[in-house]
Formats: structure tokens, C-alpha cells, sequence
């Protein structure tokens, strides 16, 4: 599903709110506004950024338009709450991550579709990762088998519990916090992460709970559409959450915290497909269980699947995005804390690969 009079999105963009959280990696917010401000300012599209880095982002007088708040180091968690269930009242929303790259007209298709689709909840399309440092795209078998399954599947049936045991599968799993999304899902979700003073709230499993609240409130939509780029590099945003702010917690232990704290989302699902507290609570523990066994085997994938399948990314106009989008991560790669040592080491590699060329060519001379 691709709307070709993209035109039409320009009156369903105040429709929509993007929320960009930020948690000391605001090199990566530099880059995403150099990315997303034309689009922006061209469309007026209402940005909240939500930044607990230790400093305020040196950049934000530079972007009067943008709705910069800043939270503090310790509010990095509060910040989610305080933003999607206070200060986001549109009818769609987009959380970005800071160092994801969403695509303009795929923000305008799926706009598109969940107007004319009231009971889908949410759209996204295809998602491909990269390296900011090697300027490549990377495990691009793993992302093209979870969308080419994700639109097999589409998450379409009409039982809620049906959806959520879909979307845990192994092969099925995809970050729908990150699509276009019906802001009344995220609220909803937000509201009970944070209840009863954030005893739900666990930061490893934040993403699953969003889900929750999504697949309840409507199907999901995986179009035929080049939608994002995720940063694949996790080594540049580890630690950058303070470990007495990131709870860690197990997959037993958000179990039992779920069983214990979690049975709004149970509420919701049993009224949702009039069924039982009791039904409603067991399939959740499937989709618990489906969770913990597609993260164990979730890198066991093949190409054999979809080798004959045409993928958005492989269109000459997608090809052409992705290499702008990374003329713009090069642009900016100097800001980025590791791009120093990674070009030495670059550099050396580069010449013990030209030293080691020369001495074979002498080899083959005897």
C-alpha cells in the first residue's frame, strides 16, 4: 500500500506529534534534526524532544519551532510519562528513537493508512539497520526475514489475544513503539508502566509493554513501504544510562512483576475480546513464554524464505534515500565518541592490508 499523492499528507500532519528522547547521545540528536528539519518546518509538525543527558543539547537555541525540554540525568525514565501521557494530544504519534531515520513519505503513508483504516492501531514498513562508524547497512538477513514475516502476517485479526500471541512468535517480532501509532495505545501503556510509583515501569521490557497496549487496541500494519534505518552500533549507547536508573531485571523477574502488577493489561485484553480475567491472564502467559523462547533462538534465520522477494529497500528511489541519509550520518560521524579511534584504526588496517598486498605481489615474482 503506497499512496502516490503524497500531497494528501500535508492535511493529516496535525494529526501528528514526533517525540524524540534523548539520554546523552545528543550527537545523535544533531544529526536526526539536520535529517528531519526540512520536512518538519515544511509540513509544521508539532516536535517534542525529551532530553535527560547531563547538559542541556548546545544545538536547541538553533530550532526555536522545536518543543526542547530538558529533564535532568535522573529523570530518564520520567521523561517517557511525563511527555506521551501530559504533553502529546494529537491523534497519532511517532516516537523516534535519537539515532533512527524515518522516512518522510513513509511518516505520510502510514498517516494515510490508519486514516482510512480505523481498526489498525498502528503502521510502519520495512526496517533496515546500520553502522554509523562503517557507514554500512549491517544484519540484513535478520531485518528482511522479520519484515518479509511481519507482512505475511500483518497482525490482522480481529482477536486482540490472537495478535499478541502473533507478534511473540520467533519470526514475528517487531518494535511497533517506533510506528505510527494511535495515541490513545501509547497512553494507555504509559499509564500503567507508571502506576502504583513505576512498579510495572522495567526498562529492559518497556518495548513488549508498549506492545501490549498497541495489539489490544487495534491490528497492526506492516505496508509495502522503505520506513526506517536503525543504528545498529549498541556499543555507542552503552552505559549511557546510568545503571541506578536502568533496572535490570531477568526474564523471570519481569514475569513475576507482570503477574503481580501487570493486570491492567489483562483487564484491557478481557474487555476487549469479552472474555475472561482468568483467559485473558493465560494468554498472556503464552506470549510471556513465546517472548522469552524468540529472544534465545531469534538470530537462528535463513535467506531461503525470500530470496525471490522484492523488497522496498531494493528500489532505485529507496537506494537513492538510503545513500542521502548517509551522506548525512558521514556529515556528522566527528561527533560521535568512538569515530577517532575507530579512523585510526581504520587507517592502520588500511596499511597492513597495502603492506601485506605488496609482499604477495614480491612472493609471486619467485
Amino acid at each position: 500500500y503506497i499512496n502516490n499523492n503524497l500531497l494528501l499528507g500535508h492535511m493529516y500532519t496535525t494529526l501528528l506529534t514526533i517525540f524524540i528522547p534523548v539520554h546523552n547521545r545528543q550527537y545523535y540528536l544533531t544529526r536526526a534534526i539536520a535529517y528531519y528539519i526540512e520536512f518538519l518546518r515544511s509540513h509544521k509538525i508539532k516536535v517534542i524532544i525529551g532530553d535527560s543527558s547531563k547538559q542541556p543539547w548546545s544545538e536547541k537555541d538553533k530550532y526555536p519551532n522545536l518543543d526542547y525540554i530538558y529533564y535532568g540525568e535522573s529523570n530518564n525514565l520520567f521523561k517517557f510519562f511525563d511527555i506521551i501521557h501530559n504533553k502529546i494530544n494529537t491523534k497519532y504519534m511517532l516516537m523516534i528513537a535519537d539515532d533512527d531515520f524515518v522516512l518522510p513519505n513513509s511518516i505520510l503513508s502510514c498517516l494515510d493508512f490508519l486514516e482510512h483504516n480505523n481498526d489498525y492501531s498502528a503502521a510502519y514498513g520495512e526496517f533496515l539497520k546500520f553502522d554509523s562508524l562503517s557507514l554500512k547497512l549491517t544484519n540484513l538477513d535478520y531485518s528482511r526475514l522479520q519484515y518479509y514475516n511481519a507482512l505475511s502476517s500483518e497482525l490482522p485479526s480481529n482477536s486482540a489475544r490472537e495478535r499478541i500471541l502473533n507478534f511473540f512468535d520467533v519470526e514475528n517480532f517487531f518494535m511497533q513503539n517506533h510506528s505510527i501509532v494511535r495515541t490513545s495505545a501509547m497512553k494507555r501503556s504509559v499509564q500503567i508502566q507508571f502506576a502504583n510509583n513505576k512498579a510495572m515501569h522495567a526498562y529492559r521490557f518497556s518495548d513488549q509493554q508498549y506492545a501490549f497496549s498497541i495489539l489490544i487496541a487495534g491490528k497492526v500494519k506492516a505496508l509495502p513501504i522503505l520506513y526506517c534505518l536503525r543504528d545498529n552500533d549498541r556499543m555507542l549507547s552503552k552505559n549511557t544510562v546510568p545503571k541506578d536508573l536502568k533496572p535490570e531485571l531477568e526474564f523471570s523477574d519481569f514475569i513475576q512483576r507482570f503477574l503481580k502488577s501487570g493486570q491492567e493489561y489483562v483487564n484491557d485484553l478481557a474487555k476487549q475480546d469479552h472474555i475472561s480475567k482468568e483467559e485473558s491472564s493465560f494468554y498472556f502467559g503464552l506470549a510471556i513464554q513465546k517472548l522469552i523462547t524468540g529472544r534465545k533462538y531469534k538470530n537462528r534465520v535463513g535467506r531461503d524464505q525470500y530470496q525471490n522477494f522484492k523488497f522496498p529497500s531494493d528500489t532505485t528511489t529507496n537506494k537513492l534515500e538510503i545513500s542521502e541519509i548517509f551522506k548525512i550520518i558521514k556529515k556528522y560521524q566527528y561527533l560521535i565518541p568512538e569515530y577517532s579511534e575507530y579512523k585510526r584504526n581504520q587507517t592502520l588496517r588500511n596499511k597492513i592490508t597495502t603492506l601485506l598486498s605488496k609482499i604477495q605481489k614480491r612472493l609471486l615474482r619467485f
